[in-house]
């Protein structure tokens, strides 16, 4: 007897189930790769939506004391200004001493700063060196600022009582369109250093949300709540307490929204306080 083997007709059909399972394969593996590209873009975006997050709270904490003194560059308005949200504060301690004849800020460092702020609750002035009426000068490793004459004649509006002096780092995040999406970035520059290249945190970010809770009594301790930095009066910014952060972002037609409280030290503690 003759072998025989498959005629063409059970030929063609075994090839067509084998390319069908083959196809059935295929489109399995691509559409778990695009589940798996879904996946990693969220994960993606919740680690940046968190870690923006993160920077933001630790920038206010770092604002915190002397944010009543820089209403003028508060981060309180969010993304809503042109230039963003502005931080200023200290990185270098300063002794600040009043003798006869002027007021002296002294600190330690090598860096020859090209500006200071002198923050106190009722104003922040930025001195940057070359300004006509304060002397800059080194001893040793310690630079000295020195305002001639006394601090309630040079500077009228400065609270003597608050007033402290601090070499400066500020942090700007703001908004860029990217086509459809809008991408955070950060931008900082540190004393006596050039400003460093902005700094990519996230994309697809939509709003920052921020509510301000007021201490209105110390005992017990009670909080109002403020939804804009624009019903804050300088008596509130005193006695901020409390900023809370909603980050909201998108992803195509999924939207995420990320909640974080920061305490703040504020500017006039409850020892302070009249009748405590």
């Amino acid at each position: 007897m003759r072998p025989r083997g498959f005629s063409l007709v059970e030929m063609m059909v075994a090839l067509s189930l084998g390319l069908l399972v083959l196809a059935l394969a295929l489109q399995g593996a691509l559409t778990m790769q695009n589940s798996l590209y879904a996946i990693e873009r969220r994960l993606r975006l919740h680690q940046d939506g968190q870690f923006a997050l993160l920077q933001l709270a630790d920038s206010w904490r770092k604002h915190g004391r002397f944010a009543c003194a820089q209403l003028g560059l508060s981060p309180g308005a969010g993304f809503d200004t042109s230039e963003g949200m502005r931080f200023r504060y200290g990185v270098r301690p300063a002794v600040v001493t009043r003798r006869e004849g002027g007021v002296v800020i002294r600190w330690s460092g090598s860096a020859d700063l090209a500006e200071v702020a002198l923050a106190s609750c009722a104003s922040l002035r930025i001195v940057r060196r070359g300004d006509g009426a304060w002397q800059w000068r080194r001893e040793s490793r310690d630079q000295l600022l020195i305002l001639p004459g006394s601090a309630e004649e040079s500077w009228p509006d400065a609270d003597p009582a608050s007033l402290e002096a601090m070499a400066i780092k500020w942090q700007r995040y703001f908004l860029r369109q990217n086509g459809n999406d809008s991408m955070l970035w950060l931008e900082q520059g540190l004393p006596g250093q050039a400003t460093e290249a902005p700094q990519l945190l996230a994309a697809g970010v939509t709003a920052l949300r921020q509510r301000f809770g007021v201490r209105s009594a110390c005992r017990p301790l009670t909080l109002k709540w403020r939804e804009q930095a624009g019903q804050l009066s300088t008596e509130d910014w005193r006695r901020l307490l409390r900023v809370e952060l909603t980050l909201e972002m998108r992803l195509g037609q999924e939207r995420w929204a990320w909640s974080t409280m920061v305490a703040l030290t504020p500017a006039l503690p409850c020892a302070l306080e009249p009748g405590e």
